[in-house]
C-alpha cells in the first residue's frame, strides 16, 4: 500500500512540474516515505509479538485461577481470603460445609462471618477480633458446641511484604482429639471397670499431698481387698470373677461421695481417695458404708453371691511426703484388717510400721531357717481322757532361732503364709511328722496343720503321699488338720483333694470350731473326719453359760454326723470333768502335758498312763 502511494506521488509531481522543486527534495521525500515504511512495518511486528504473548500469559492466568480453584475445593481444610476491608476475596465449599455459612452471612463479609463462627465455638478465643499485622500469625484449638473441634490458623495474606488482608484456615481434627482422647483414658483408666488405675490414682494422691497446708482439711487413702474373691473367680470361672468387679466398681461408684476417687489397682485390689474431710469421723463413716454395701448380695452369671471386704485406711495427718509411703500404710492396716477376721476396717497406726519392718526381718530370717536347720518338731499328746490313753499326739513346729532362741510359731507362721515361705515349711513338717510317728509313737496317730496356702498347690496330694511313702507310714496313722476358713475358701480343686486323701485312708480333721462359719451343711460338705473344738469355748468351761451351751451343741452335732471330737486348750480339771460328763472323750492341753521334744515322747505317755 505504501508502494503505490509512492510512485502515485512521482507520477502526480512529474505531470504537474514545479520550478522550485528540484530532483534532491522528490529524493527527500522518497525517503522519507520510505523511513516511515519500514517504521510502520515494524510497530505492526511490534503490536503483533505484543498480541501473542498477551494470548499467551492470559492463557497461562486462566489455568493458574483454575488450579487455584481445584486445590481450594480439593483441600479438606476450610479456607476463607479476606481484604483490610472485610470483603470475601476468595474461600472454598469446605468452608460453607464445615461451618453451615449461608451465602448472604459471605456476602455479608468477615464481620457476619466472625459473628457466625463466635454463635458455634464454646469460649472463642479473642483472635476473632484482632487487627491483621503484617508477619503476625494465630494458631487455635476450637471447641464447638456441637462436640467437633477444629485446628484454627489465621495469618496475615502479604504482597511486597505488605498485609492486604488475611487468610482463615480450618482443620477438623475432631477424630484425632477423641483418638488422644480414647490414648489417655486407656493410659489412666483400667480397661475392665473404666475405673481410674494406679498411675491416675498416684498422680492424683501426690497432688493432694504436695499441695497439702498445714491447715488444710484432711483426706485419707483406703486400700480395699475382697475377701474370698479366689473361692469366687475359681469356682465360677474368670469371666464370672471379672462381672463381680465389674459390680464391686458400680457399687463403689455410687456409694463414695462425689469428691471422692475410686480406683482399681489390680486383682481384687481398690483404692479409694476422700478428699477434704472434716475430721475421722467422716472417714468413718465412708468405711463403715463400704463395708455395708459390699455384704449386700449380687447376681453373678446368674448365681447370687456373696463377699466382704478388708479396709486399710491411712490418713494424711501421718506427714506423707510421697503417695507410695501412703499406700504402703494403707496396705499395711488393711492387713491387719484381714488379721483380725476380715469384713472390717483398720485405720494406720505407727507401731504398724514397725510390725512391718519386723515382718521383713522374719522373712529374711526364715530364708535362711531351713536350709540352716532351725526349725524342729514338737508334740502334744491327744488323750482318750476316761482311760488316761494317748491315742496321738500334734506336731507342732518350733523356730530354734540362732540369736532369739525358740520363737513362737504365732511369730512368724503369717510371715511364711504371706511370703509362700509355708509351702517349703509345711512340706518338711510333713515329711519328719511322719518320720518321728514311725520312730517314736508306738502305732500312735500323728496330727499335721495346713494352711490354705499348701492346700492351693497343684502337686499337693502328692507331697501327701510322698511323705507316707518315705516314712514307711500307714495313711491311717496320718491326720491332717485345716481350719474353717482355710475349708471355706478352698477351690473345688482342693477339696477334691481332700477327697482323694480321705479315699487313701488320710483323716481330716477342722481345727479350732466355732470360730468360723460352724455350719452343719458345710460339715456335711467336707470330707471329714474329726472336729476340734476351738480353746477360746473350753476355756470359758464350766463357768461361762455361753461357753457351755455352745459346747453341748458341738458335741451333739458330731454325735449325730458321726465325728469324732477333740477339744483342745483344756488346762483344769474342772474343764475336763465338765466335757467328760457332756461325752467329750479326747482331750487335748497342758492339763495332760505341754508339746514336748521327740525324745521326750515316751515319757509323757508313761506319765499320762500312770505305767
Amino acid at each position: 500500500m505504501s508502494d503505490s502511494l509512492h510512485n502515485l506521488l512521482q507520477r502526480q509531481l512529474r505531470k504537474y512540474p514545479l520550478p522550485q522543486i528540484d530532483g534532491e527534495l522528490i529524493a527527500a521525500i522518497d525517503a522519507a516515505y520510505r523511513q516511515f515504511d519500514r517504521d510502520r512495518e515494524m510497530l505492526e511486528r511490534s503490536l503483533d509479538l505484543t498480541s501473542h504473548e498477551l494470548l499467551v500469559k492470559n492463557e497461562q492466568l486462566s489455568r493458574s485461577v483454575t488450579l487455584l480453584h481445584t486445590a481450594l475445593e480439593s483441600t479438606a481444610d476450610g479456607i476463607l481470603v479476606t481484604d483490610l476491608n472485610g470483603r470475601v476475596i476468595a474461600r472454598n465449599g469446605r468452608l460453607q460445609a464445615m461451618w453451615t455459612l449461608p451465602l448472604a452471612t459471605i456476602e455479608a463479609g468477615e464481620d457476619a462471618i466472625i459473628q457466625h463462627f463466635q454463635g458455634m465455638v464454646i469460649h472463642p478465643g479473642s483472635s476473632l477480633n484482632e487487627p491483621v499485622q503484617s508477619g503476625s500469625e494465630v494458631r487455635e484449638l476450637w471447641n464447638l458446641k456441637d462436640g467437633r473441634f477444629f485446628d484454627c490458623c489465621i495469618r496475615p495474606h502479604l504482597i511486597d511484604n505488605r498485609a492486604v488482608g488475611r487468610v482463615w484456615n480450618f482443620r477438623d481434627v475432631t477424630e484425632q482429639m477423641n483418638a488422644r482422647d480414647d490414648l489417655v483414658h486407656a493410659a489412666f483408666h483400667d480397661p475392665l471397670t473404666g475405673l481410674p488405675n494406679r498411675s491416675l490414682f498416684m498422680n492424683s494422691l501426690d497432688r493432694l499431698i504436695t499441695l497439702a497446708l498445714p491447715d488444710a482439711r484432711m483426706f485419707a487413702v483406703f486400700f480395699l481387698d475382697l475377701d474370698r474373691f479366689k473361692v469366687i473367680n475359681d469356682g465360677l470361672g474368670h469371666i464370672a470373677g471379672d462381672i463381680l468387679l465389674v459390680e464391686i466398681a458400680r457399687k463403689l461408684r455410687a456409694m463414695i461421695p462425689p469428691h471422692c476417687m475410686v480406683a482399681r489397682l489390680g486383682g481384687d485390689e481398690f483404692t479409694v481417695l476422700a478428699e477434704n474431710a472434716a475430721d475421722e469421723r467422716e472417714i468413718i463413716h465412708i468405711a463403715e458404708t463400704i463395708l455395708r454395701e459390699i455384704k449386700s448380695p449380687m447376681m453373678v452369671d446368674g448365681h447370687e453371691v456373696y463377699t466382704t471386704v478388708s479396709i486399710g485406711i491411712a490418713l494424711s495427718t501421718g506427714d506423707y511426703r510421697r503417695p507410695e509411703e501412703m499406700i504402703r500404710d494403707a496396705d499395711t492396716a488393711m492387713y491387719q484388717a484381714k488379721k483380725q477376721g476380715k469384713s472390717r476396717y483398720q485405720i494406720f497406726q505407727a507401731q504398724m510400721r514397725a510390725r512391718a519392718l519386723e515382718a521383713v526381718r522374719v522373712e529374711a530370717d526364715l530364708r535362711r531357717a531351713l536350709p540352716g536347720r532351725e526349725f524342729e518338731l514338737f508334740f502334744q499328746p491327744i488323750v482318750r481322757a476316761q482311760e488316761r490313753q494317748v491315742i496321738g499326739f500334734e506336731a507342732l513346729i518350733r523356730w530354734n532361732h540362732p540369736e532369739r532362741g525358740y520363737i513362737s510359731p504365732l511369730d512368724f507362721i503369717s510371715v511364711a503364709e504371706e511370703t509362700g515361705l509355708i509351702v517349703q515349711m509345711g512340706e518338711w513338717v510333713v515329711r519328719e511328722a511322719c518320720k518321728a510317728a514311725k520312730r517314736s509313737l508306738g502305732g500312735r496317730y500323728v496330727a499335721v496343720n495346713l494352711s490354705a496356702v499348701q492346700l492351693q498347690q497343684p502337686h499337693f496330694v502328692e507331697t501327701i503321699r510322698s511323705a507316707l511313702i518315705g516314712a514307711a507310714l500307714p495313711p491311717e496313722l496320718l491326720l491332717l488338720e485345716l481350719t474353717e476358713s482355710v475349708l471355706m475358701e478352698s477351690d473345688p480343686a482342693a477339696l477334691q483333694a481332700l477327697g482323694i486323701l480321705r479315699d487313701m485312708g488320710v483323716s481330716l480333721a477342722i481345727d479350732d470350731f466355732g470360730t468360723g462359719y460352724s455350719s452343719l451343711s458345710y460339715l456335711k460338705k467336707f470330707p471329714v473326719n474329726v472336729l476340734k473344738i476351738d480353746r477360746s469355748f473350753v476355756r470359758e468351761t464350766p463357768a461361762d453359760t455361753s461357753s457351755c451351751e455352745i459346747t453341748r451343741v458341738i458335741l451333739s452335732m458330731c454325735r449325730i454326723l458321726g465325728l469324732r471330737v477333740v477339744a483342745e486348750g483344756v488346762e483344769n480339771d474342772a474343764q475336763l470333768q465338765f466335757l467328760s460328763g457332756e461325752g467329750c472323750e479326747n482331750i487335748q492341753g497342758f492339763f495332760f502335758s505341754r508339746p514336748v521334744p521327740e525324745k521326750n515322747i515316751d515319757s509323757v505317755i508313761r506319765s499320762i498312763s500312770g505305767v
